[in-house]
């Protein structure tokens, strides 16, 4: 690494798209495994990174997921639903 040079500015673009992908967790995870099937899309640097998330991705922690499945939804985004529908469809459709 040369003087001046933050650890971030020393790693190839292709190894941040992936690192960030990961971090944002499953959907971002999911985007770049299909993206990494695009050849015609991405340059090879960026499939042959993407495509260590087909198969090289660390586990979620299973705790964490019964967790929010099971908090509910906060009070926050109940606050303004009427309580009765105001039509057929689904929520985002039917409540003001």
């Amino acid at each position: 690494m040369g003087e001046g040079q933050a650890p971030s500015e020393s790693r190839p673009l292709a190894l941040n798209i992936r690192a960030a992908l990961e971090e944002a967790g499953g959907m971002f995870v999911k985007l770049g495994q299909v993206l990494s099937t695009r050849a015609d899309l991405l340059p090879p640097d960026v499939i042959a990174e993407l495509s260590m998330l087909q198969d090289h991705v660390a586990p979620v922690d299973p705790a964490g997921i019964e967790a929010l499945l099971t908090a509910g939804p906060s009070p926050r985004h109940q606050r303004n639903r009427p309580d009765r529908a105001l039509g057929p469809g689904n929520n985002g459709e039917t409540h003001a």
